[in-house]
């Protein structure tokens, strides 16, 4: 998963996905995302669609164990041998999660997850102990990706002008959108779609126009903090190539297909 919350496709992912975290938090996925591409490229036969499937239904036996084996061994929680410490986990886990009570909630869940030491028959393959892992990280996700109650999340920002969206936009789906997001491939969205939840949230006016001024303010409501604000305001300039004349006119939907690759373009500069 993407280190980075984008204001277009990862947003709206952010939005709908079950699995999300405190606002400004990257989620659980976010933090193992490299060790996942690695894995992805040793174990081709697990897809993006396979690991967002697991996760919406808590159901680990849709992937390879071996896959899972590979994320958590290349994450430090399970050693060469294929075994389970917990307290090397610990400390893996802290170099992995900068936010505190994020950190309190993993860890917590860590050591509920305890009896993945148990004996299992593949040695240090770490398989079956992978899965174990997987298994047992899902069934305390509600611990996992838990949210205070007094904190907005992204999903609480942008949920009610994306499902209004996706009422317009029928041939939009969430795969869709997460595959974007994972992706950085901004074509496999419908800009209509894009330029709806642009204008709703204000980035984009009624003639689909994108006002760098009038966008700040929505940037502001979005950011965790102030330095992220300004990151997030900067990027916002860079793409002020997106007022350039279209040939849709008020529609929005090639300036938003502009302003979402140009965003994907600058994400690396947005640490969200």
């Amino acid at each position: 998963m993407s280190k980075f919350t984008c204001l277009t496709f990862c947003v709206v992912a952010a939005s709908l996905s079950s699995s999300y975290v405190r606002a400004g938090t990257p989620t659980f996925r976010d933090i193992l995302k490299p060790m996942i591409t690695e894995c992805i490229k040793e174990y081709p036969e697990d897809t993006i669609d396979d690991i967002n499937k697991a996760a919406e239904t808590g159901n680990p036996n849709i992937l390879d164990p071996c896959f899972s084996g590979c994320v958590f061994k290349k994450a430090g929680f399970i050693n060469a041998k294929g075994e389970y410490d917990t307290n090397s986990a610990l400390t893996t886990l802290r170099t992995l999660v900068a936010d505190d009570d994020q950190y309190a909630d993993l860890a917590d869940v860590t050591k509920q997850c305890t009896s993945v030491t148990d004996t299992v028959k593949d040695g240090e393959a770490g398989c079956e102990r992978g899965a174990r892992l997987s298994a047992c990280f899902l069934q305390e996700k509600d611990n996992v990706f838990q949210v205070r109650a007094d904190t907005p999340t992204f999903r609480d920002i942008v949920k009610p002008f994306s499902e209004a969206c996706f009422k317009e936009y029928p041939d939009v789906t969430t795969d869709l959108i997460n595959e974007a997001a994972e992706t950085g491939n901004t074509n496999l969205v419908n800009p209509c779609f894009t330029s709806c939840v642009f204008k709703k949230m204000g980035f984009f006016n009624e003639k689909g126009e994108y006002d760098t001024v009038s966008a700040l303010p929505n940037l502001r409501k979005l950011a965790k903090n102030d330095e992220q604000y300004t990151q997030l305001a900067e990027v916002a300039k860079q793409c002020a190539s997106v007022k350039d004349t279209v040939t849709d006119g008020e529609t929005g939907c090639e300036r938003a297909a502009r302003w979402s690759a140009c965003y994907l373009n600058q994400k690396d500069k947005v640490s969200l």
